[in-house]
């Protein structure tokens, strides 16, 4: 059971992240190239496996684009967010292995709002992490039925 104690953004976000959650399920194979379209289409970011840099995710899971144009992306293997400019250049991280709040265990994919809340599918502890410039602000707990 999800709790409904959300406004309306919070709601369609957090149903956005958990349809994201289901793709998990489908067999889509982990993404390695994440590419910008523009005047001169190009690939901004590159991965493969196993990742050469700390900065560099090692699975490669859900993707969004800030109002910013900075893109995060998930790295479920590491349990953090990893934030990008639009040039592909390393900017910072969100998260650490664990189950206290702004910890993950398994994130899988996340949304970002209109006025910048990235919300976080946090598969492994059962939760939607809600964030504001890094910093965590509310946990949305879901529970397995029997």
């Amino acid at each position: 059971m999800i709790a409904l104690n959300m406004n309306y953004s919070e709601k369609i976000v957090l149903l956005w992240a958990l349809i994201m959650f289901l793709f998990i399920f489908t067999g889509l194979g982990i993404a390695r190239e994440i590419g910008i379209t523009r005047e001169n289409p190009r690939v901004v970011l590159k991965f493969g496996p196993p990742a050469e840099k700390e900065e560099e995710p090692s699975q490669l899971k859900g993707i969004a684009v800030d109002k910013d144009r900075n893109i995060l992306v998930v790295d479920e293997a590491n349990n953090r967010i990893l934030r990008f400019d639009e040039e592909g250049n390393y900017l910072s991280r969100l998260g650490t292995s664990g189950s206290n709040e702004g910890e993950f265990s398994s994130p899988s994919y996340l949304a970002i709002d209109s006025k910048g809340n990235i919300f976080v599918v946090d598969t492994g502890n059962q939760r939607v992490q809600k964030f504001k410039k890094g910093v965590f602000l509310k946990r949305f707990l879901w529970e397995k039925k029997p």
